[in-house]
């Protein structure tokens, strides 16, 4: 049984991310060798992958991007540098 089909809500959610989960949990605690991600770092990447496909790039705009700028205004007359 793939992970994403123990709970009924998550039917919801978009198919690339249901079968993204299932790869990961299924890789990731796989008892077989063979079956396993060769290196954390490639679990990382596959879960780096994702949060991206979940979450999406930030984007900024509007009322944001004023306060953002506003804000970096203030750190800099103090002298520390907002990242944004």
């Amino acid at each position: 049984m793939a992970p994403s089909d123990l709970h009924p809500d998550f039917r919801k959610v978009p198919t690339v991310i249901r079968e993204g989960v299932d790869t990961v949990v299924k890789r990731g605690l796989s008892l077989s060798v063979a079956g396993r991600y060769p290196t954390s770092q490639a679990w990382i990447d596959d879960l780096d992958r994702l949060w991206f496909l979940m979450n999406g790039p930030q984007q900024r705009g509007g009322l944001n991007d004023r306060v953002s700028k506003w804000i970096s205004s203030i750190g800099r007359w103090f002298g520390v540098r907002v990242t944004r």
